[in-house]
């Protein structure tokens, strides 16, 4: 907490340090547990596939070793960071 209390952006007196510092962590479970329970993902992703073009690309699920093996063989993959919302970052992770 020492780190964080050095920036501005949160604003922490003497008098807050004082009171995290004090704290027990089942009291602060206690407190924020209605916020824990709002904001608590439904389900595993936001992202779906796409409907409209995914029926017009031919895909191969499968593929065997020696494929696999070839130069420019790909695997692509998206992962979303941004909670609850589509606004956010997305990662795009080829492999």
């Amino acid at each position: 907490m020492h780190f964080i209390a050095q920036w501005p952006a949160f604003a922490i007196t003497p008098a807050i340090r004082d009171k995290l510092l004090s704290i027990s962590p089942a009291t602060i479970d206690r407190i924020l547990k209605k916020d824990k329970v709002a904001l608590k993902l439904k389900g595993k992703s936001i992202t779906t596939p796409g409907h409209l073009l995914k029926p017009r690309v031919p895909i191969r699920i499968f593929y065997s070793s020696d494929e696999r093996k070839l130069p420019g063989f790909i695997q692509i993959d998206t992962v979303h960071h941004g909670g609850q919302t589509t606004s956010g970052q997305y990662i795009l992770t080829l492999t």
